[in-house]
C-alpha cells in the first residue's frame, strides 16, 4: 500500500462497477488488495487518518478498490454487471445455506457466460491422506501453517482432519459433488462446475490470484454461468 489517504467514492448503491472500469469481485480478499477490481471484506481499512466506511466503495490509489461489507448479505452491486467472483477459502467459513445465498447474489451479478472461480480446503484430499496414512501431506502441511505464524503444529492425522473441520472459525467442507449442489441450489446450471489445477482457468488473470501457501490442499473450481 501506498500512503495515500483513503477516499470514500459518492456513488449509490447499486453499484455498476463497470462505470469505474472494474470488472470483477474478490470476496473475502483480508489484507491482500489487488489494483483493478473491487475487493471485499468485513474489516476496516484505514490509512493516512481515512478510514473505510461500511456499504460504500473506498478508493486506495493506485486503482485499488475496497468494499467494506458483510458478504453473507445482498450484494450491493448491479445485476448482471461482473465478468468474473473469486473467492479463495472463503466459501468454508459460511453455513451450508450461507453459502447457497452468497452463490445465488454471486450468480445474479454476474454477466452471461461469467464465472467465479472458489478454491477451498478439499475434503477428498484430507480423507485421502487419513486413510492412507499419508504422512507426506500432512508434515507438508504442518510445514505451511508453521510459515504462515502457527507455532506447536502437529501431524497426528487425526488433528489434521479435525483442524480443518473446526479451526479457523470454518463451518462447511466441500469436495466436488458438495459444490456441484450448492451451485444448481444457487441457479447455475447442472454441468456448470468444472474442477481446475492451482493457478489453471479459463482466465489467466483471475488464475493468478490463487496464493501458494494453500495450493496443497485446496480444491480449485470455475462455475459459470450460462446465456
Amino acid at each position: 500500500m501506498t500512503s495515500t489517504p483513503l477516499k470514500v467514492l459518492p456513488l449509490v448503491p447499486p453499484f455498476n462497477m463497470e462505470t469505474l472500469g472494474v470488472k470483477g469481485l474478490i470476496c473475502g480478499t483480508g489484507k491482500n488488495l489487488i489494483p483493478g477490481c473491487l475487493n471485499s471484506d468485513l474489516f476496516r481499512l484505514e490509512l493516512g487518518g481515512n478510514h473505510s466506511e461500511y456499504g460504500k466503495i473506498t478508493l486506495l490509489d493506485p486503482l485499488i478498490y475496497y468494499l467494506q461489507y458483510d458478504l453473507t448479505q445482498p450484494l450491493p452491486l448491479a445485476e448482471g454487471s461482473l465478468h468474473w467472483v473469486y473467492s479463495e477459502h472463503f466459501i468454508e467459513h459460511l453455513t451450508l445455506e450461507g453459502a447457497i445465498g452468497w452463490l445465488s447474489e454471486v450468480y445474479r451479478i454476474l454477466k452471461p457466460n461469467a464465472c467465479v472461480r472458489i478454491s477451498t480446503p478439499d475434503l477428498q484430499k484430507y480423507t485421502q491422506a487419513y486413510v492412507e496414512n499419508d504422512k507426506l501431506f500432512f508434515s507438508e502441511h504442518a510445514r505451511r501453517l508453521k510459515t504462515l505464524g502457527f507455532e506447536n503444529v502437529p501431524e497426528r492425522r487425526a488433528w489434521m482432519l479435525n483442524q480443518i473441520f473446526h479451526n479457523w472459525s470454518h463451518h462447511w467442507i466441500y469436495d466436488v459433488e458438495e459444490l456441484k449442489h450448492i451451485a444448481r441450489e444457487a441457479g447455475f446450471g447442472s454441468e456448470s462446475v468444472t474442477v481446475c489445477a492451482y493457478r489453471q482457468g479459463r482466465d489467466p488473470e483471475v488464475c493468478s490470484l490463487d496464493l501458494p501457501v494453500r495450493n496443497d490442499e485446496s480444491l480449485y473450481v470455475e462455475i459459470m454461468k450460462n446465456a
